[in-house]
């Protein structure tokens, strides 16, 4: 809903993805990850169509991507080193 004219509204994007197999039709739920430009506008490959893994290299990508995801990052340690003296 919009604050000020209390209207709900909705959004949407459109992505150009990469789909080497030409498998996607429309209608088709897909999940995207980013990838290097392919072409001037098409920075994104499709991983999966309706809940299916499409190919290896997808398959690769969408687990590198779910591995980062459930990541912890540990904070690093500072090291510092005692001050010289004798400067």
């Amino acid at each position: 809903m919009h604050p000020l004219y209390k209207k709900f509204i909705r959004r949407s994007k459109k992505y150009a993805a990469h789909d080497e197999a030409n498998a996607c039709k429309t209608g088709d739920t897909v999940r995207i990850v980013e990838c290097p430009p392919i072409s001037k506008r098409k920075t994104w490959t499709v991983v999966e169509r309706n809940g299916a893994v499409l190919d290896s290299a997808s398959a690769s990508a969408l687990a590198s991507l779910e591995a980062r995801a459930h990541a912890h990052v540990a904070p690093h340690a500072e090291a510092t080193a005692p001050a010289d003296a004798t400067a």
